[in-house]
């Protein structure tokens, strides 16, 4: 079984052994079921299957030669064409769906991540949240040693592209702070300082869109995002009153 590419094909909704399949038609250019089941070392219900899914996709087409059932390759083109479409239903629908979305009635959700996945979900969440704001507390020796300072500035470019401010409260650090993570209007950022003798690093804390996302230390490794308003109602209370005691 050719295993190549499995990733990029599971990313655009083809499963192993349907990648399997079209990238042994792809070699042979046309076959039998029993042809590319010899050749892709599945069985052959197996083939069946994914070809089914496949001409659905429009990357196989199926003709009879000498009462034969033939099974050919279509340009993985096609690919690209498939995508675009779904695309395109997207951008038609999405707008109505994020409305009934938003105008629902109370939620709420629980959610727990680990590894890369958690800080790269918790970001696109940031990036997309509605009210156009956040308020943060945390440290920022702990958010520069998670990424590193080059994602963060790209993180910035992007989020100042959307227009989303950030309202921050720190602990005060003996560290240099860097342009791109400064409290100033170009950064689309407020910050404020708490000092206190802490025993060492501590999660973040993000509030918006009635959400409260806890993002751990590198080391721990866990992102935890609840939604729920009387949470956030409460978090955004605590988090206002440590504002106004923060200084510049």
């Amino acid at each position: 079984m050719d295993l190549r590419f499995s990733d990029e094909f599971s990313e655009l909704g083809l499963n192993g052994r349907q990648s399997a399949v079209y990238m042994t038609l792809l070699r042979l250019g046309e076959g039998t079921a029993i042809d590319i089941a010899r050749a892709a070392q599945l069985k052959h219900t197996t083939v069946y299957d994914a070809l089914e899914i496949l001409e659905k996709r429009l990357l196989v087409t199926e003709s009879v030669k000498n009462g034969r059932k033939i099974f050919s390759a279509c340009n993985p083109e096609n690919l690209r064409r498939t995508e675009d479409l779904r695309r395109s239903a997207l951008e038609r629908i999405l707008p109505e769906l994020t409305k009934i979305y938003l105008d629902g009635g109370q939620r709420q959700e629980m959610r727990c991540l680990h590894g890369k996945e958690a800080y790269k979900f918790m970001t696109q969440e940031l990036l997309n949240c509605r009210d156009r704001e956040y308020f943060y507390f945390g440290q920022l020796s702990v958010m520069l040693r998670r990424e590193g300072l080059e994602h963060e500035q790209r993180y910035l470019e992007e989020r100042l592209k959307r227009g989303i401010r950030s309202h921050a409260i720190r602990l005060r650090e003996d560290c240099e702070i860097p342009e791109c993570m400064r409290g100033t209007p170009e950064n689309l950022r407020e910050v404020r300082y708490i000092s206190g003798n802490l025993p060492g690093d501590i999660a973040e804390l993000y509030l918006f869109d009635g959400k409260a996302v806890i993002l751990s230390p590198p080391e721990e490794d866990y992102m935890l995002l609840i939604e729920s308003k009387t949470l956030h109602t409460l978090l955004m209370a605590l988090w206002k009153i440590v504002w106004e005691h923060a200084s510049a």
